[in-house]
Formats: structure tokens, C-alpha cells, sequence
């Protein structure tokens, strides 16, 4: 838009008007005369002389006010120009003061470029502070000073591409290499600026550094989740109402044997996976979760695609808002398969313990550790008069013999602790239902888990009254031979010993008859005999001891 000049068509008005005054004069002027001096030619010349003067006069007074008029506008509005251009250099130096204010106060490093040489023209405070060089050092360094070795190359993509003037190309991430070799990585923008005639680039940069490590750890912990994931057999799900769409999880595909490609998780076909006789439960159990926000769970059966049955563990929570209304609802699967077949495996064996237990001649105890169940067997009734022995866990430990029960159970707790100890076997005596006392020999077998942990104690009574009896009248009849033993061996023997050393000085005596000698040899012979059976039955009766 063009601005004219206030006063600019003062001279076009000036023209007009002498135009005019002169036409008017050389119209009216010859007529005025004549009518005022008549046929007096004489007084004729002297009105056309005065008129003539007059128009003069007249035209000099108008274009004399009319430039005066004029060179007042004119000065008016030169000082205006002036005084408008003042105000706007006042302007661009505040603006100039503010910009520079935001350059040098931004958050973010900032650095003016050359376009062509990539030198530095100016850089804020932040770009100084962060990587550690001062002005007069930018002064000399270009932009691909900063830039990593390996990184030049986005550098010069980045100066190479086009923009215009106020428009923002592109982000670029880059690697910059502060004073002393710190690295920082960095998400560039750029805009195209011009300054003193110069084209350049208006860079900011804002350090990714940190960010780019939380993703790095972020995309780590996932790559372990998911491998934790597989491992476990965990797979999750996640339904969204509004949405009507279900997410599953890589891991559940697997669990419910289906290809990730070709099948899209609906309810209609979910629900068909599941074991027939679960399906009522399903649906009863689904219709109570929206009524609450706790989480929940279940064990379910399944059937996959390839007709495999699994036994699944289902935990799920309903997610609601302020308001109580239902946003999400999400759960975890997990396949217990090989736990519920070991279950079953367990639970047969037990059925089978149980039938041992009712069916042997030793009392039966088995110690679940961590339930803190104990099942005592048939043989509690039946060598021990025990009745309601099923009910009372603690017959065992209350009915040990006092003067033996401390020793007992320590022996017990001692095996419990060492992780490599199996077996537990000891003696003690018993109370029975009677009140009489048996004595027993127990002996068990302890099951531990992968760490040591006790988890199981299957252990056997036998009543060994009986034969602690016999072993007593034994021990009496050894006591009763040893006392023979010693009888034989130095009572009985030291006489016949001096029966034997009396013979033999008889056999030398001299002046006896062959009659005697005779006689004195039968002795001899029968007291060696006697000896010799002494000595049979000592070795006899030390070989017992032994």
C-alpha cells in the first residue's frame, strides 16, 4: 500500500487556481475596464493598467498564503516521518533486546549458523554452558566441529536440505561432542533465518540423552518380561468395553495352541475353548466380576485347536473409573497343566498311602510340613488301643514318654535342618491308650524341595516291646552264663588244678606199686578231661560275648 504526502497536491491547487484567476482576468478584466472609463481612451489604458496591477497583486497574496499553507504541512509531516522512524528504531532495538533476552534465556541450546560455511554466528548460553566452550572459541569452530566422526554425514544432510525463511524443516538426531570428548545425543529442529544479509539456520537441540537410555532400559526390561514370559507360561489379556476389542498377549497364543496370523481373539471363540463342564462356571463367575473391583481368580480347563486339554490359572480385575464405570478388564493366564497332572499323580499316591496305611501292621505317620497336616494310620487303633486316633494330630507327640520326649523331637529337629538329611530313626517309649508303656522303633523318610525346605515326613512305629523283652531275658541268660563262665573258669578249676599238680608229684614219688601208679594215671587222665571241658566251655561263653 502506498502513503501519499498531507499538502502533496498543493502545487496541482496553486496551478489550477492562477489558471482560473487568469482566465477570469482575461474575461472580465477588458469588459470591467471599458465599462468603467467608457469611450475615454485615455482613462481606458489606465483601469487596464490597474486592473492588470491588481490581478497581479491579487494571484501573488493567494499563491503566497497557499505555499506558506503547504510548507507548513510539509513540515508537519516530515517531522512525523521523524519522529515515526525514531519510534521505530526504538521498536526494532527493543524487539531485538527481547529476542536476544529469549535467545540467551531458553532452556535449550540454541546456536545461529551460516547456511553456506556452517561457521557459528551466535550461540546462547545454554549452548556454551552444556558443552563447555566459550564464545571466542564458537568464533572459530563451524558446526561440524561438535558433530560426532560418525554422525558428519546427518550434519551435512541437515544443511543440504531446502527451507524457507520462518518455516521448520525436519528433526534430526544427532550425536555432539562437547569440550573433553562428553557426548550427548541430541534431537535437532531448524529454521531459516536471515541475518545482515547473510542466509542462516536458527538451530535448537534438545538433549535425548536420558531418554534414549529409559527407552533402551524400558525396551530391555519388555525383552525380559516377554522372555520371563515364555518361560513361565504367562501369557495377559486385556478387553476394553467401548472398544470391543480383546489384546492377547504373544504367550497366549502359544498357550491356547493358535496362530497369532490367522486368529483374532473373540469372545464367541474364546469361550469354545473352554471345557464343556466349565462353561456354566465361566459365565457366572464373568457376570460377578463387574459387579466389584477386586481381583479374582480361577482354575479352568480347556481344550485348544489341536485337542489338548490344559488346566489354566485365570486372575482377573475390572478397572473403573471414578464414577464406576467398567474402562478395562484385564487378566493373566497361566498354564498349570503339569501342576494339576502332578496334583493328580500326588493324590493317587496318597489314596495309595492311605490304603498302605490302613492295611500294615506299623503304625503310619505322614507329616505334610507346610499344610501342618499329619495323617496317622490303621496301626494307632489297632497296637496302641488309640480310637479317635484320625482325629487328634498331636497323639503322637503328647503320648511319647516324658522322660523321652525332648530327646525325641530334637533328634526330629536336628534331621529337619540339614537339607542333606533323608532318613530319621530312633527309639523311644510310647504310652498307650491302656496306660501301659511300649517300647517303639521309629523310623521315616523326610522329602525335601529344589532348596532343602522340608515339605514331607513319612515315618513307621513298630511296637518292639516284645522283643525288648526278649532281649532282656537273653541278656539275663548271658548274665547267668558269664557268671557260670566265670565259675567254671576259676572256681571250679582252681581245685582241679591242684588235683592235677598233686597227681603229677605223686607219679614221682618213689616206692609206690605199679597199682598206685596206675591208679594216680586214671586220676591224671580224668582230671585233664575235666580240664578240657572247662576250657571248651569258657571259649564257648567269650565267643557268645563277643
Amino acid at each position: 500500500m502506498k502513503y501519499q504526502m498531507p499538502g502533496s497536491n498543493y502545487p496541482y491547487r496553486i496551478v489550477l487556481l492562477f489558471t482560473i484567476a487568469g482566465f477570469c482576468y482575461i474575461c472580465m478584466a477588458e469588459k470591467l475596464a471599458i465599462w468603467l472609463a467608457g469611450s475615454d481612451s485615455t482613462q481606458l489604458a489606465v483601469y487596464q493598467t490597474w486592473t492588470g496591477l491588481a490581478f497581479i497583486l491579487l494571484t501573488a497574496v493567494l499563491l503566497l498564503l497557499l505555499m506558506r499553507h503547504s510548507m507548513h504541512i510539509s513540515t508537519r509531516y516530515y517531522q512525523a516521518m521523524l519522529d515515526a522512524q525514531i519510534k521505530s528504531e526504538a521498536l526494532i532495538k527493543s524487539s531485538e533486546e527481547k529476542y536476544m533476552t529469549l535467545f540467551n534465556c531458553s532452556p535449550l541450546a540454541k546456536w545461529i549458523v551460516d547456511s553456506e560455511s556452517e561457521a557459528f554466528i551466535l550461540e546462547n548460553d545454554v549452548a556454551c554452558s552444556l558443552l563447555g566452550y566459550r564464545r571466542d572459541e564458537y568464533a572459530g569452530m563451524s558446526f561440524r566441529d561438535i558433530c560426532h566422526t560418525d554422525d558428519v554425514d546427518i550434519s551435512e544432510r541437515l544443511f543440504n536440505e531446502p527451507c524457507t525463511v520462518d518455516c521448520c524443516t525436519s528433526s534430526w538426531v544427532v550425536r555432539i561432542v562437547g569440550k573433553g570428548g562428553r557426548q550427548f545425543l541430541m534431537r535437532l529442529d531448524n529454521v531459516c533465518i536471515n541475518v545482515d544479509g547473510r542466509n542462516a539456520r536458527l538451530i535448537q537441540a534438545v538433549d535425548i540423552t536420558e531418554e534414549m537410555v529409559t527407552q533402551q532400559q524400558l525396551m530391555r526390561a519388555n525383552e525380559r518380561l516377554r522372555a520371563a514370559s515364555e518361560i513361565s507360561g504367562l501369557g495377559y489379556w486385556i478387553r476394553e468395553p467401548d472398544a470391543g476389542t480383546i489384546y492377547w498377549s504373544p504367550e497366549l497364543y502359544r498357550i491356547f495352541d493358535v496362530d497369532p496370523d490367522s486368529f483374532v481373539p473373540e469372545e464367541q471363540q474364546i469361550f469354545a475353548m473352554f471345557h464343556p463342564d466349565d462353561r456354566v462356571a465361566l459365565l457366572r463367575d464373568f457376570q460377578q466380576y463387574f459387579s466389584g473391583s477386586k481381583i479374582k481368580d480361577a482354575e479352568r480347563r480347556i481344550i485348544t485347536r489341536n485337542g489338548r486339554h490344559k488346566w489354566i490359572y485365570e486372575r482377573i480385575q475390572i478397572v473403573k473409573d471414578t464414577d464406576g464405570n467398567v474402562q478395562s478388564v484385564e487378566g493373566i493366564v497361566l498354564d498349570i497343566t503339569r501342576r494339576k497332572q502332578t496334583e493328580q499323580r500326588l493324590n493317587e499316591s496318597n489314596q495309595r498311602l492311605r490304603m498302605v496305611m490302613k492295611a500294615t501292621v506299623e503304625a503310619i505317620l505322614d507329616w505334610e510340613i507346610p499344610a501342618k497336616k499329619v495323617y496317622l494310620g490303621n496301626g494307632f487303633r489297632q497296637y496302641f488301643g488309640y480310637e479317635n486316633y484320625e482325629l487328634d494330630y498331636r497323639i503322637w507327640i503328647d503320648n511319647i514318654y516324658k522322660p523321652d520326649r525332648k530327646r525325641v523331637l530334637a533328634e526330629l529337629k536336628k534331621v529337619l535342618a540339614d537339607k542333606n538329611a533323608e532318613h530319621f530313626a530312633t527309639s523311644y517309649r510310647f504310652l498307650k491308650a491302656d496306660g501301659s508303656v511300649a517300647w517303639v522303633q521309629h523310623q521315616g523318610v523326610c522329602q525335601r524341595d529344589g532348596n532343602g525346605s522340608p515339605l514331607r515326613v513319612v515315618s513307621a512305629m513298630i511296637d518292639t516291646t516284645a522283643s525288648k523283652e526278649y532281649m532282656r531275658k537273653i541278656e539275663l541268660q548271658n548274665a547267668a552264663l558269664r557268671d557260670i563262665t566265670f565259675i567254671q573258669s576259676h572256681v571250679v578249676r582252681a581245685p582241679l588244678a591242684t588235683l592235677m599238680g598233686l597227681v603229677s608229684l605223686l607219679k614221682e614219688e618213689a616206692g609206690i606199686s605199679a597199682e598206685c601208679k596206675d591208679l594216680i594215671a586214671g586220676i591224671g587222665e580224668t582230671a585233664q578231661k575235666l580240664d578240657d571241658v572247662i576250657h571248651t566251655i569258657v571259649r564257648k561263653a567269650e565267643a557268645i560275648d563277643e
